[in-house]
């Protein structure tokens, strides 16, 4: 099962990969957030729950930016490239501290 969810996170991270950032959204900061380090931070911790366990401040980190992306995806909506963008990135982040959540137990 772990191997199918962490086979599952690789596909969503080389997904997440392949799309170029929204346009028009790299200067938006919603709720005075940078969406370029918002994506950069999940992304970032996605990749290190591939190689294993998050220590607590990578965890820390994920968890508070993931809830951060999780008020923000009603912003989207307007824009569909936007919101399969900041979809796939939150579906990809909250996988990942799932993942991480199940080997630490925590």
């Amino acid at each position: 099962m772990a191997d199918d969810r962490t086979d599952l996170l690789e596909q969503l991270w080389d997904e997440v990969g392949t799309m170029p950032f929204p346009r028009g959204w790299y200067q938006h900061e919603p709720g005075g957030h940078s969406l370029v380090i918002l994506h950069t931070t999940l992304s970032g911790g996605a990749a290190a729950v591939l190689d294993g366990p998050l220590d607590e401040r990578h965890r820390d980190h994920l968890r508070s930016h993931l809830a951060v992306l999780t008020r923000l995806l009603p912003a989207f909506a307007h824009d569909p490239y936007a919101a399969r963008y900041f979809g796939a990135v939150h579906r990809m982040a909250r996988l990942a501290e799932e993942i991480d959540r199940e080997r630490t137990g925590g």
